[in-house]
């Protein structure tokens, strides 16, 4: 079994429509499922990650977002991604819709962010007992990347406000120089504290969140030979730990395919058989049998809930990215795709 086996059929939150952007080459799709702009006037959207509210039972889906008249790569109408504000949005309802709330820090940065990460706050460490409850961790922030690049926020609930971290370093994850801060994930450790992977495969763990980040792995993709060949184009890799392992799963950005890794001690990985996803198959399908098949899905994250894997988050686009210029009726979101936590235990 694949890691690609393990996804399930996706509810239907409304009609499926033919007619929305993106329809002619991804297939009638459900609008309401996870974050987009509907009409694709105004925003594009990347990244994506969700928590729950344990007050109000909401979800609260994390991700950037820049002016879809930018294109992807920016133009004379904008900057494109490079040009990204982190956000957030709402949704009583785990697969959507999701309604945009804004930028985190409206007032920081001009709320620059971009590979936008959030993650609780380990109950080990002293932000915990002072209120803090959530981080968001931002990389490959290229406008204000000299202030922003690579800075942790914390809030004490899920609305914010957020502010950024106290640690000497104006916000910036205390690390060694050659943790690279690109595409970073961060996961929570079982006997407390944090670790974070980066686009290299660079791996970094810390007490606190304001502490220290000590390197744990270098460059674990040149470490299996499988991957070793494939350094240059893996990315977004998520990093999490469920049932006694921590888990990767990394995307091949060139080939359009991720892998599955697993390790019980964060430092000697495998690499399962076959693909954890791939756009070229047809795992994004609906209850009913409609498959949905974007033309890139990156950034994946998973959403956790009762000790298993309920769903998994990607950033998706139904063009080439360099195709994407700008009020041309093409653009990219957010999915949010049931996951079946049980079948993965079997791996």
């Amino acid at each position: 079994m694949q890691f690609i086996d393990c996804f399930r059929p996706t509810p239907i939150t409304e009609a499926l429509s033919d007619s929305c952007w993106g329809a002619e080459t991804v297939g009638p799709r459900d609008q309401g499922n996870g974050l987009e702009d509907r009409a694709m006037s105004s925003w594009c959207y990347w990244d994506g990650a969700i928590i729950k509210d344990p007050s109000s039972g909401e979800y609260y889906l994390f991700a950037s977002r820049w002016a879809q008249a930018g294109g992807h790569w920016g133009n004379e109408h904008g900057p494109g991604w490079r040009g990204s504000q982190a956000v957030s949005s709402v949704s009583d309802s785990l697969f959507g819709p999701y309604r945009d709330l804004g930028p985190l820090w409206p007032d920081w940065c001009g709320g620059a962010g971009h590979g936008v990460f959030p993650f609780p706050v380990s109950e080990s460490d002293p932000l915990h007992c002072e209120g803090w409850r959530y981080a968001v961790c931002i990389s490959d922030v290229i406008n204000e990347a000299k202030n922003a690049n690579g800075t942790l926020h914390t809030a004490k609930t899920l609305q914010g406000p957020w502010t950024l971290l106290e640690n000497g370093l104006k916000g910036r994850l205390r690390c060694d120089d050659s943790f690279r801060l690109s595409n970073v994930s961060v996961a929570l450790r079982p006997g407390g504290g944090y670790i974070a992977l980066n686009r290299h495969g660079d791996i970094v763990t810390a007490d606190l969140l304001a502490g220290y980040w000590s390197t744990l792995v270098h460059e674990l993709w040149k470490t299996i030979p499988a991957l070793a060949e494939r350094f240059g184009y893996l990315e977004d890799g998520v990093i999490w730990y469920l049932d006694g392992r921590y888990h990767i799963v990394v995307n091949d950005w060139e080939a359009r395919q991720a892998y599955y890794l697993t390790s019980e001690n964060a430092v000697n990985w495998v690499l399962h058989e076959g693909l954890a996803y791939t756009p070229k198959s047809d795992f994004i399908r609906y209850e009913g049998g409609k498959v949905n098949r974007w033309t890139k899905i990156e950034r994946p994250n998973v959403y956790i809930e009762d000790g298993s894997v309920k769903a998994m988050t990607f950033a998706v686009i139904d063009v080439q990215k360099e195709a994407h210029l700008g009020n041309d009726g093409h653009g990219s979101k957010i999915i949010v795709v049931p996951f079946d936590g049980t079948k993965l235990k079997a791996q």
